[in-house]
């Protein structure tokens, strides 16, 4: 995978980064997001800095990634549980 130097800016702030081709398109879509939603608490609420900002700004996202991997998780148990149940019922059906 080649590597390539792209440059993002939240708040109006440029962040160079190394990066592979097909991760390009994932962060600047990140990028834009976080500015965007920065932007809109900048509108709504009283701020020290930007970095309260950019702390708002990334619970949002991070808060579903952690509702989607505690979800996985349980469908992963969930499945395991189903996948030993049927194994014991073939075990049981290749016994008689």
């Amino acid at each position: 995978m080649a590597v390539k130097e792209v440059t993002v800016s939240i708040l109006d702030r440029n962040y160079k980064l190394r990066i592979g081709d097909a991760d390009e398109p994932h962060l600047l879509a990140a990028a834009q997001m976080i500015d965007r939603q920065a932007r809109e608490y900048s509108k709504r609420y009283a701020f020290s800095d930007h970095q309260d900002l950019l702390a708002m700004a990334a619970l949002g996202p991070v808060t579903e990634l952690q509702k989607m991997n505690a979800s996985q998780t349980h469908q992963d148990t969930t499945m395991a549980e189903r996948l030993t149940h049927i194994n014991g019922l073939l075990e049981t059906a290749l016994r008689t």
